[in-house]
């Protein structure tokens, strides 16, 4: 991630942990626990589409792709004010992260809107649902 320009290293006055997450079957993955912070920031909330109306939609067409934006919230910058709240510490030190990280309770409304602004005209073949897109065709 330092590679990639998504954090950097750092010094902030606030700082959550990073834990390790077991999921069975899987290897442990780190996971930063932005708890703490979530229960101090005001929620901001952003329609989600009505998933039946979706699926609907799209299990008419006769050809589906759907695209799993796996690292889409690191597209998102983040201002000034939030990488010096979303900072975290691991054993190797502090880090402030310069993109979105998954797990801030905002992450997901801000990745809706980003979504749905980029697709806005394509309503007819392309179809966003959170970290998805799904794109259909009758031909």
């Amino acid at each position: 991630m330092l590679d990639l320009n998504i954090i950097e290293i750092g010094q902030s006055d606030y700082a959550s942990p990073m834990i390790l997450v077991e999921s069975t079957g899987r290897d442990p993955r780190p996971c930063i626990d932005y708890r703490l912070l979530n229960a101090n920031v005001r929620t901001q909330y952003f329609p989600l589409p009505n998933i039946e109306e979706r699926v609907e939609r799209v299990a008419a067409a006769k050809y589906i792709t759907v695209i799993d934006l796996a690292k889409g919230y690191w597209q998102i910058p983040l201002s000034e004010r939030a990488r010096r709240y979303s900072a975290f510490v691991t054993s190797f030190g502090t880090y402030i992260p310069l993109r979105m990280p998954f797990g801030l309770v905002n992450a997901p409304y801000f990745f809706s809107k980003l979504m749905a602004q980029v697709l806005e005209n394509c309503d007819t073949f392309a179809v966003p649902y959170l970290d998805d897109i799904a794109i259909y065709s009758e031909n």
